[in-house]
C-alpha cells in the first residue's frame, strides 16, 4: 500500500497564478524528486493562493517607493535598477520590478496586507494536516511571518523556503531585526548563491536548521530564480527529499 505525503505550496514572485503551467511544474518536480527516493510515496500537493490581496491592497506610494528602492540597492538583479532609475513615476516601473522586487516591497510596507496574508496561511494550514511546507521566494516570508507569530502551526512539520529573502537586510525590521528559527521539526533553507532576486543566505544556530547550496545558472534566465530548478537540484534529493 502506497503511504501520502502531504503538502501545502506557496510560490513566490512574479506573479505566478496567472501561468497555466505553474501548478503542474511544480507538481511533476515535487513528484519526481520523491520517487527518487521512494517510489512507494505519494506526494499530496495543495496550493496556496494569494495574488489577488496583492491586487486589492492600497499602495501606499511614498513608502513602497522607499521600500522599492532599498531592495534594489541591497540586492544584485542585473538590470532592474536602471528600469526603476529611467521611470517616471511608481505607474511607469516595468512589470518585471513590480512582480519581483515590488510584491516584496508591497508586503514590507503594509502590514494590513501582511495580516490578511497571514490569515489565508492559518486557514489553509487549518484545513488539512500537512507534512510539509514548501515556501519559494516571496511565499518564504509570508510562511515564516506567519509561523514565527504562530509556532504551533508547523510544529512537527517541515518547513522549506527557497529562493528566499528572509536574510534580505531591506526586510529584516519586518521581524524587528532578528531572524529566528521556527518551531518545525526541520527548516531547510535552500541558497542558490547565483539567484538574484533579493534573496540570502540564513546564520541561524539551531538544531532543527539546515542550510543547503544549490549552485545554479539557468540558461538564458538573468535571474536565476526559478522554482522548479531549486526543488530538482541534486542537493535538494539529497537532504530535503531524503
Amino acid at each position: 500500500m502506497s503511504k501520502q505525503l502531504t503538502m501545502l505550496c506557496v510560490h513566490g514572485v512574479s506573479h505566478s497564478e496567472i501561468d497555466p503551467q505553474f501548478q503542474s511544474s511544480w507538481t511533476k518536480a515535487i513528484t519526481t524528486a520523491v520517487h527518487a527516493c521512494d517510489p512507494e510515496l505519494e506526494p499530496k500537493i495543495d496550493f496556496l493562493e494569494y495574488d489577488e490581496l496583492f491586487d486589492e491592497a492600497e499602495l501606499k506610494l511614498e513608502t513602497y517607493a522607499v521600500a522599492l528602492s532599498k531592495l534594489l540597492a541591497s540586492s544584485i538583479i542585473h538590470g532592474m535598477g536602471d528600469l526603476f532609475a529611467r521611470s517616471r513615476g511608481i505607474a511607469d516601473v516595468p512589470d518585471i520590478v513590480k512582480w519581483t522586487a515590488g510584491m516584496v516591497a508591497q508586503w514590507s510596507t503594509d502590514a494590513e496586507l501582511r495580516g490578511k496574508l497571514r490569515e489565508v496561511v492559518l486557514a489553509k494550514m487549518d484545513s488539512r494536516s500537512y507534512d510539509v511546507v514548501l515556501a519559494h521566494s516571496l511565499g518564504s516570508l509570508i510562511c515564516y511571518d506567519t509561523f514565527v507569530r504562530n509556532p504551533k502551526e508547523i510544529k512537527d512539520r517541515v518547513f522549506v523556503s527557497f529562493g528566499s529573502q528572509i536574510g534580505n537586510p531591506a526586510v529584516r525590521d519586518v521581524f524587528a531585526g532578528r531572524i529566528e528559527a521556527v518551531s518545525g521539526r526541520k527548516w531547510y533553507h535552500l541558497f542558490n548563491p547565483d539567484d538574484r532576486v533579493m534573496t540570502s543566505p540564513l546564520k541561524i544556530a539551531a538544531d532543527n536548521f539546515v542550510q543547503v547550496i544549490e549552485q545554479f545558472d539557468i540558461p538564458n534566465d538573468v535571474l536565476n530564480h526559478n522554482a522548479t530548478w531549486y526543488l530538482s537540484h541534486a542537493n535538494a534529493l539529497a537532504s530535503v527529499w531524503r
